[in-house]
Protein backbone atom coordinates (compact mmCIF):
# COMPACT_ATOMS: atom_id res chain seq x y z
CA UNK A 1 0.00 0.00 0.00
CA UNK A 2 2.87 2.43 0.69
CA UNK A 3 4.31 2.65 -3.10
CA UNK A 4 0.67 3.03 -4.17
CA UNK A 5 0.74 6.28 -1.72
CA UNK A 6 4.14 6.97 -2.44
CA UNK A 7 3.63 6.66 -6.61
CA UNK A 8 0.39 9.56 -6.00
CA UNK A 9 2.60 11.68 -4.15
CA UNK A 10 5.03 11.84 -7.01
CA UNK A 11 2.32 12.39 -9.37
CA UNK A 12 0.91 15.49 -7.67
CA UNK A 13 4.66 16.85 -7.40
CA UNK A 14 5.55 16.93 -10.98
CA UNK A 15 2.40 16.97 -12.71
CA UNK A 16 2.23 20.25 -14.54
CA UNK A 17 -1.54 20.30 -15.27
CA UNK A 18 -3.58 23.15 -14.10
CA UNK A 19 -5.91 21.33 -11.18
CA UNK A 20 -6.25 17.56 -10.24
CA UNK A 21 -7.50 15.37 -7.36
CA UNK A 22 -6.37 12.60 -5.89
CA UNK A 23 -9.45 9.73 -4.44
CA UNK A 24 -8.93 7.52 -1.96
CA UNK A 25 -12.08 5.03 -1.63
CA UNK A 26 -13.01 1.79 -0.07
CA UNK A 27 -15.82 -0.75 -0.20
CA UNK A 28 -17.29 -1.24 3.42
CA UNK A 29 -19.84 -2.91 4.68
CA UNK A 30 -20.24 -4.72 1.74
CA UNK A 31 -23.73 -6.89 1.80
CA UNK A 32 -24.70 -10.37 1.16
CA UNK A 33 -24.83 -12.24 -1.28
CA UNK A 34 -21.58 -11.71 -3.02
CA UNK A 35 -19.33 -9.67 -0.30
CA UNK A 36 -16.19 -8.08 -2.03
CA UNK A 37 -14.30 -5.64 0.06
CA UNK A 38 -12.18 -3.53 -2.70
CA UNK A 39 -9.98 -0.12 -2.18
CA UNK A 40 -9.28 2.32 -4.82
CA UNK A 41 -6.16 4.65 -5.26
CA UNK A 42 -7.06 7.16 -7.70
CA UNK A 43 -5.10 10.42 -9.24
CA UNK A 44 -7.22 12.34 -11.85
CA UNK A 45 -6.11 15.43 -13.03
CA UNK A 46 -7.94 18.17 -15.92
CA UNK A 47 -5.89 20.31 -18.16
CA UNK A 48 -7.53 23.50 -20.28
CA UNK A 49 -4.84 23.97 -22.66
CA UNK A 50 -7.44 26.41 -24.34
CA UNK A 51 -10.04 28.22 -23.71
CA UNK A 52 -13.58 26.09 -23.97
CA UNK A 53 -11.13 22.60 -24.65
CA UNK A 54 -9.59 20.69 -21.64
CA UNK A 55 -8.65 16.85 -21.14
CA UNK A 56 -9.16 15.19 -18.07
CA UNK A 57 -7.07 12.07 -17.18
CA UNK A 58 -7.04 9.55 -14.23
CA UNK A 59 -5.32 6.33 -13.20
CA UNK A 60 -6.22 4.07 -10.55
CA UNK A 61 -5.35 1.03 -8.64
CA UNK A 62 -8.04 -1.28 -7.81
CA UNK A 63 -7.33 -3.75 -4.75
CA UNK A 64 -9.42 -6.42 -3.60
CA UNK A 65 -9.36 -7.83 0.15
CA UNK A 66 -9.26 -11.27 0.73
CA UNK A 67 -8.02 -12.19 -2.55
CA UNK A 68 -5.41 -10.91 -4.76
CA UNK A 69 -7.59 -9.80 -7.26
CA UNK A 70 -6.34 -6.36 -8.71
CA UNK A 71 -7.31 -4.37 -11.58
CA UNK A 72 -5.03 -1.06 -12.89
CA UNK A 73 -6.74 1.50 -15.62
CA UNK A 74 -5.36 4.76 -17.14
CA UNK A 75 -8.16 6.71 -18.58
CA UNK A 76 -8.21 10.09 -20.87
CA UNK A 77 -11.36 12.15 -22.21
CA UNK A 78 -11.18 15.07 -24.49
CA UNK A 79 -13.81 18.01 -23.55
CA UNK A 80 -15.28 20.94 -25.86
CA UNK A 81 -17.62 23.63 -24.76
CA UNK A 82 -20.50 23.87 -26.98
CA UNK A 83 -22.20 26.98 -25.23
CA UNK A 84 -21.59 28.23 -21.44
CA UNK A 85 -23.25 25.32 -20.11
CA UNK A 86 -23.09 22.64 -22.46
CA UNK A 87 -19.89 20.15 -23.02
CA UNK A 88 -19.19 17.60 -25.31
CA UNK A 89 -16.79 15.06 -24.72
CA UNK A 90 -14.87 11.29 -26.26
CA UNK A 91 -12.02 9.59 -24.92
CA UNK A 92 -10.66 6.21 -24.60
CA UNK A 93 -9.61 3.95 -21.43
CA UNK A 94 -7.71 0.30 -20.61
CA UNK A 95 -8.37 -1.83 -17.81
CA UNK A 96 -6.14 -4.15 -17.05
CA UNK A 97 -7.10 -7.03 -14.66
CA UNK A 98 -4.77 -9.47 -13.13
CA UNK A 99 -4.01 -11.36 -10.25
CA UNK A 100 -7.64 -13.07 -11.23
CA UNK A 101 -9.63 -16.73 -11.60
CA UNK A 102 -10.51 -14.65 -15.39
CA UNK A 103 -7.41 -12.38 -15.97
CA UNK A 104 -8.13 -10.22 -19.01
CA UNK A 105 -7.88 -6.78 -20.51
CA UNK A 106 -10.41 -4.16 -21.52
CA UNK A 107 -10.37 -1.24 -24.10
CA UNK A 108 -13.38 1.42 -23.81
CA UNK A 109 -14.43 4.10 -25.84
CA UNK A 110 -16.45 6.80 -24.60
CA UNK A 111 -18.70 9.81 -26.02
CA UNK A 112 -19.48 12.05 -23.08
CA UNK A 113 -22.82 15.39 -22.99
CA UNK A 114 -22.59 16.81 -19.64
CA UNK A 115 -24.78 19.77 -19.01
CA UNK A 116 -24.06 22.80 -16.14
CA UNK A 117 -26.81 24.78 -14.69
CA UNK A 118 -26.15 27.29 -11.60
CA UNK A 119 -29.25 28.34 -9.75
CA UNK A 120 -30.32 30.65 -7.07
CA UNK A 121 -29.59 28.25 -4.05
CA UNK A 122 -27.68 25.76 -6.07
CA UNK A 123 -25.52 23.93 -8.75
CA UNK A 124 -27.03 21.45 -10.68
CA UNK A 125 -24.87 19.15 -12.82
CA UNK A 126 -25.90 16.04 -15.68
CA UNK A 127 -23.96 13.79 -17.75
CA UNK A 128 -24.77 11.05 -20.43
CA UNK A 129 -21.69 8.93 -21.26
CA UNK A 130 -21.79 6.12 -23.91
CA UNK A 131 -19.67 3.31 -23.23
CA UNK A 132 -18.36 0.78 -25.54
CA UNK A 133 -16.22 -2.29 -24.04
CA UNK A 134 -13.82 -4.76 -25.57
CA UNK A 135 -13.52 -7.34 -22.98
CA UNK A 136 -10.38 -10.03 -23.78
CA UNK A 137 -9.97 -13.10 -21.98
CA UNK A 138 -7.25 -15.43 -22.11
CA UNK A 139 -9.60 -18.52 -21.48
CA UNK A 140 -12.54 -17.28 -22.98
CA UNK A 141 -14.00 -15.38 -25.85
CA UNK A 142 -13.81 -11.79 -26.27
CA UNK A 143 -16.44 -9.58 -25.12
CA UNK A 144 -18.49 -6.68 -26.45
CA UNK A 145 -20.95 -4.20 -24.81
CA UNK A 146 -22.11 -1.10 -24.80
CA UNK A 147 -23.28 0.30 -21.29
CA UNK A 148 -25.48 3.84 -20.78
CA UNK A 149 -24.70 5.81 -17.83
CA UNK A 150 -26.17 9.12 -16.51
CA UNK A 151 -25.65 11.18 -12.96
CA UNK A 152 -27.37 13.61 -11.86
CA UNK A 153 -25.47 15.78 -9.32
CA UNK A 154 -27.03 18.69 -6.89
CA UNK A 155 -24.42 20.82 -5.19
CA UNK A 156 -25.62 23.07 -2.00
CA UNK A 157 -22.71 25.93 -1.64
CA UNK A 158 -22.05 28.22 1.33
CA UNK A 159 -20.27 31.65 1.92
CA UNK A 160 -18.27 29.91 4.83
CA UNK A 161 -16.72 27.61 2.55
CA UNK A 162 -18.15 24.66 3.12
CA UNK A 163 -20.98 22.88 0.85
CA UNK A 164 -22.41 19.59 0.47
CA UNK A 165 -24.20 17.83 -2.51
CA UNK A 166 -26.04 14.59 -3.58
CA UNK A 167 -25.74 12.37 -6.71
CA UNK A 168 -27.10 9.62 -8.58
CA UNK A 169 -25.81 7.50 -11.46
CA UNK A 170 -27.75 4.72 -12.92
CA UNK A 171 -25.84 2.17 -15.59
CA UNK A 172 -27.57 0.42 -18.27
CA UNK A 173 -26.07 -2.11 -20.52
CA UNK A 174 -27.27 -2.71 -24.53
CA UNK A 175 -26.86 -6.17 -25.20
CA UNK A 176 -28.78 -8.16 -27.90
CA UNK A 177 -27.84 -11.55 -27.37
CA UNK A 178 -28.47 -11.56 -23.63
CA UNK A 179 -31.54 -10.30 -21.29
CA UNK A 180 -30.38 -7.92 -18.95
CA UNK A 181 -32.11 -5.44 -16.71
CA UNK A 182 -32.55 -1.67 -17.94
CA UNK A 183 -30.77 -0.66 -15.13
CA UNK A 184 -27.68 -2.76 -14.24
CA UNK A 185 -26.02 -1.05 -11.64
CA UNK A 186 -27.14 2.53 -9.29
CA UNK A 187 -24.77 4.56 -7.41
CA UNK A 188 -25.97 7.05 -5.35
CA UNK A 189 -24.45 9.25 -2.39
CA UNK A 190 -24.11 12.24 -0.66
CA UNK A 191 -20.82 14.87 -0.62
CA UNK A 192 -19.77 16.70 2.33
CA UNK A 193 -16.94 19.29 1.15
CA UNK A 194 -14.97 22.23 2.28
CA UNK A 195 -13.14 24.62 0.24
CA UNK A 196 -10.01 26.59 1.56
CA UNK A 197 -10.48 28.91 -1.60
CA UNK A 198 -6.56 29.34 -1.74
CA UNK A 199 -5.14 25.94 -3.54
CA UNK A 200 -6.82 22.95 -1.55
CA UNK A 201 -10.47 21.45 -1.59
CA UNK A 202 -11.38 18.59 0.91
CA UNK A 203 -14.68 16.06 -0.32
CA UNK A 204 -16.62 13.28 1.91
CA UNK A 205 -18.55 11.07 -0.18
CA UNK A 206 -20.94 8.44 1.24
CA UNK A 207 -21.73 6.48 -1.41
CA UNK A 208 -23.75 3.13 -1.93
CA UNK A 209 -23.42 0.93 -4.71
CA UNK A 210 -26.04 -1.49 -6.12
CA UNK A 211 -26.00 -4.20 -8.87
CA UNK A 212 -28.54 -5.97 -10.34
CA UNK A 213 -29.22 -9.03 -12.33
CA UNK A 214 -31.74 -10.28 -14.36
CA UNK A 215 -32.45 -13.75 -12.25
CA UNK A 216 -31.39 -11.85 -8.88
CA UNK A 217 -33.21 -8.33 -8.30
CA UNK A 218 -30.35 -7.25 -6.52
CA UNK A 219 -27.48 -9.35 -6.96
CA UNK A 220 -24.35 -6.92 -4.67
CA UNK A 221 -24.77 -4.33 -2.81
CA UNK A 222 -21.79 -2.31 -0.87
CA UNK A 223 -20.95 0.93 0.67
CA UNK A 224 -17.92 3.16 -0.20
CA UNK A 225 -16.75 6.07 1.84
CA UNK A 226 -14.18 8.25 -0.37
CA UNK A 227 -11.68 10.84 0.45
CA UNK A 228 -11.06 13.02 -2.64
CA UNK A 229 -8.52 16.19 -2.20
CA UNK A 230 -8.44 18.46 -4.77
CA UNK A 231 -5.51 20.75 -5.69
CA UNK A 232 -4.40 23.80 -8.23
CA UNK A 233 -0.88 23.82 -9.27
Amino acid sequence: MAKYALALLILISFNPVATGQVVVASSLLAEEPAPQDRVWLQYMNYFEFKSGMSIDSDISQRLSLGHPQKRFSVRSIFRYKIVENLRLGAGMAFFWTFDSPSPNQELRFMQEVSHFKQFRTFDLDQRLLVEERITQYFAQPDDFKTRLRYKLQATFPSRSGFYWGLFDEIFSVIESHVETPLISRNRAGLILGYNTYQFMRFEVHVMREDLFRKEKVLAESAWMPRLIIKHIL
